[in-house]
Parts: structure tokens; sequence; C-alpha cells
């Protein structure tokens, strides 16, 4: 090995160390980088819910009464979807006249009072609707009208319309109610009639118990208190104030 001349420096070989020491630097770092298990979070999207509906062919029902209490938990009930079974429930609550017809525009303002009272009561309105909150679901008689109505043209079109004002398509027109009731003279006659039956809903008694008159029913004026809007059929309430499904 020759030796280091008197006008040599040591500036070459650090030099050349330097240059090593960052290649080996930045070699390290390329590794660590790739050996280190990024997590990436992908942008959130809120799901989008469909505007299209397809009415499937609903179950055929037996036209004979219920043989129990309460047919909420019925199996052929519960194989409609959850727009049909509001549907249903519409048409069952609104009176009917000789021939079966009925009031189509009172039919779809209780649409639209049940999906308010189901989104009052954070419930599905499969849950909802089928719970005996609704009257014809206590009704065994009531069960035997399914078979008559679902189905039908009027059905199919009332389904639609709870699709609509579910999905917000359609803006609620009941003005916030979320329960419904026949008109208080109707109401009075039938707590006359059954009074253990008909008697909660106003200032009346059963057995000595005071009804909790949740309608607000006031024998002077003869009306609700919790009154919102008016068809041929019922009087639209709101007991716990005004609320439209969003």
């Amino acid at each position: 090995m020759s030796k280091s001349q008197p006008w040599e420096t040591s500036n070459d070989r650090e030099g050349a160390l330097s240059f090593f020491v960052v290649v080996a630097l930045i070699v390290g770092l390329i590794i660590a980088v790739r050996s280190c298990d990024f997590e990436t979070h992908p942008t959130e999207t809120k799901p989008k819910i469909s505007k299209i509906y397809f009415y499937k062919t609903p179950p055929k029902f037996s036209g004979k009464r219920y043989a129990g209490k309460n047919w909420g938990r019925d199996k052929t009930w519960r194989s409609l979807d959850q727009y049909q079974m509001v549907a249903a429930m519409a048409i069952l609550e609104t009176k009917k006249n000789k021939d079966g017809s009925f009031c189509m525009r009172c039919s779809e303002n209780i649409v639209h009072a049940i999906i308010n009272r189901a989104s009052l009561d954070d419930h599905s309105l499969t849950r909802s609707v089928s719970n005996k909150i609704y009257q014809p679901v206590i009704e065994p008689y009531q069960y035997k009208m399914l078979a008559r109505y679902v189905g039908t043209k009027e059905h199919k079109k009332l389904t639609h319309v709870a699709f609509k004002r579910h999905t917000g398509q359609i803006k609620d027109r009941t003005n916030g109610a979320t329960h419904y009731l026949v008109h208080s003279r109707v109401m009075v006659a039938l707590n006359k009639k059954k009074p253990c039956k008909y008697w909660s809903w106003g200032p009346f008694k059963c057995n000595g118990k005071q009804g909790a008159n949740w309608t607000g029913y006031n024998p002077t004026t003869k009306r609700y208190r919790n009154q919102v809007l008016v068809d041929s059929d019922h009087a639209f309430l709101a007991p716990q104030g005004r609320h439209s499904a969003e």
C-alpha cells in the first residue's frame, strides 16, 4: 500500500464516506416506509336511498276472522313489506261505503300520520304499524278485510304514497299529526255504548278510573285540543306536539 503524500488530505476519503452514509440513510428510510402498515380511510358517504319502488305481488289472505286477539305477528301479515303494511292499515282505518269503496284522500292522510308516529317513537314502520296502538290489529274481523283490499289498485297506490313519503319525495300534508281519531261526536257515541272500551281518549271514567284524555277533548266545545287537521273521516292530532318525519 502506498503511503500518503504530504500534499494529500483526508477530504476525499471523508467525502466518499459521507456519500455512502447518505445513501444508506435513504435506503433505510425507504425500507422503513414500505414496512409501515398505513391504514387508509376512504371518504365516508351516506348510503343512497332508492327513489324507485317496485310493488311486489302480496300474499293472499284467508278472508277469515283471525283466531286470536292480536294479528300483528301473523305470518301472512308480516310477509308484506313495510309500505304495503302502512297502506293496508290506512285502508282498514278508513270508513267504508256500502259497496266497499272508501275515501282515498282520507287514507292518504292516515299514511302520513302513521309515518310521522313511527318517526316520533323511533320505531320501524313494520314494528309501529303491527302494534296494538292501531285498533284494527286487535279486531279479528279487520283481519278478514285484508283479503278484500290488499293487492287492489287502491292498495298499490297507497303503497307508493307511503314509499314516497318515507323517502322524502313528498312532504307531510297532515301538519305534523302523529295520531288520528274519528270525529268527537262519533267517539262520544261509542263511549256511551261501550264506556270501558272507548274512554281513555277523553275525560271519561271506567269503573271509577279516570281516562288519560290524550286528545284534550273538551265536552263544552266538543273539540279535541290537539287537533291539527280534519277530513271527512278523522280528526288528526298532535298530542305530543307536531312532528313531521324527515
